[in-house]
């Protein structure tokens, strides 16, 4: 699937649910984000003339007309539109030479149809309209139509203006009849199949996109250690969506998320550890399954140049520890300056640490030379330092292990 306003101007879309008199209604995307219209809207006109209808009965004015009434009245040109699109359509302002209006539903203008004559000007003209053939207008048995707009012809007071079957200007006195194209503003993220259908029109998927909520801001800046954070994924229509998560383009972790719960994104020491320095990217996706997704994504940086730690407790021995072997597992780059340490008073205040980095690094036995302890027990620890030194590549420690006599 893709969103209305991935279409290009020109498009035409349907849902099979609008309908005016047993017909389908076809539109036409006229604009998009359209100059004096809601911000980030789509613009569609009918791409055929629906019926034939007076203007007014006396009146040449667009706000106070019987027909600006009867195109926003759910008795009346709404009577057959769905729900769904009744309730996505956003409330336009327009403006006519004799006042403003705000409605679902309005008519274009002389300016917005390219055909504007000097004092004529209201609003700003749509793209789609770039000549006669762009503004002729045909009936749902394919006949040439005249239609109206919404200008008044200021050279009298009895007349508005009007589109002729061969796509240029005319006018019609206001209690005849003329042809109706409305126009609407829909929500940009209403999801279109992928397909057009014989008609040319690609049909509208009432499925909406799921959203994803969280308090964390998209720039997280610099980063020094593990992390987490938590948000909220939600969906109108569907129970259960898809949700995965991503760290640099690779997925970390997928999983049945349940509509309006909380999950928690955590970066684990190991993988903060194995990240290199620079900036990196988190994506949370969330997918309904039926062709609605979002996604939101989170940037941040990191640039560790040291790697300095030791066991949290030191290894408790039943006599002074003299040998040990020492496993170290992980990525440590040329040109980086490792060293370990090791000692086996790690209960004393201040323990004696013997360096053991060459024995360490090879995989060879060590010799611990100390003898003295202050503490009560003897007890065996590690204490390892890797400097980046301007080294390249990964650099980080996943495990340590080995054995102590």
């Amino acid at each position: 699937m893709k969103r209305l306003s991935d279409l290009p101007i020109g498009a035409k879309i349907k849902d099979i649910n609008t309908k005016y008199n047993g017909h389908t209604i076809v539109w036409i995307i006229a604009d998009k984000n359209h100059r004096g219209y809601p911000n980030n809207t789509v613009t569609l006109i009918s791409e055929r003339v629906l019926l034939d209808k007076k203007f007014d009965s006396s009146t040449i004015k667009y706000q106070d007309s019987e027909l600006r009434r009867w195109i926003n009245d759910n008795n009346g040109l709404l009577k057959n539109f769905s729900s769904n699109f009744k309730n996505d359509i956003v409330y336009t302002s327009i403006s006519t030479a004799s006042g403003n209006a705000t409605d679902k539903m309005f008519l274009v203008s002389m300016t917005e149809v390219g055909l504007e004559s000097g004092s004529e000007k209201e609003g700003y003209r749509f793209p789609l309209f770039t000549d006669n053939n762009s503004r002729m207008g045909k009936d749902f048995d394919n006949s040439n139509k005249a239609w109206w707009l919404r200008t008044f012809y200021k050279s009298t007071e009895n007349l508005l203006r009007t589109v002729d079957t061969d796509g240029n200007a005319n006018a019609q006195y206001y209690y005849n009849a003329s042809g109706v194209r409305p126009l609407c503003n829909l929500k940009p993220e209403i999801l279109i199949y992928d397909n057009k259908g014989s008609d040319g029109a690609y049909t509208i998927s009432w499925n909406r996109i799921p959203i994803i909520e969280t308090t964390t801001s998209a720039n997280m800046g610099l980063q020094n250690k593990e992390f987490e954070f938590t948000y909220k994924v939600s969906d109108q229509d569907n129970p259960t969506l898809t949700v995965n998560e991503y760290l640099d383009g690779k997925s970390t972790k997928q999983f049945t998320a349940t509509a309006g719960s909380t999950y928690t994104f955590s970066l684990s020491r190991l993988a903060y550890q194995k990240l290199l320095n620079g900036n990196h990217t988190i994506k949370i996706v969330a997918d309904d399954n039926e062709g609605g997704v979002a996604e939101k994504v989170f940037n941040f940086r990191k640039n560790e140049t040291k790697i300095l730690f030791e066991l949290q407790k030191p290894l408790q021995a039943d006599a002074m520890v003299t040998k040990a072997l020492i496993n170290l597992v992980g990525s440590i780059p040329e040109k980086a300056i490792l060293k370990i340490e090791a000692c086996n008073n790690g209960s004393d205040a201040n323990p004696t640490w013997e360096d053991v980095t060459d024995k360490a690094a090879g995989n060879k036995k060590i010799f611990l030379s100390n003898k003295q302890k202050t503490a009560s027990n003897w007890g065996f620890n590690i204490r390892v330092s890797v400097e980046r030194n301007g080294a390249i590549g990964e650099c980080y420690i996943s495990s340590i292990g080995g054995n102590f006599e």
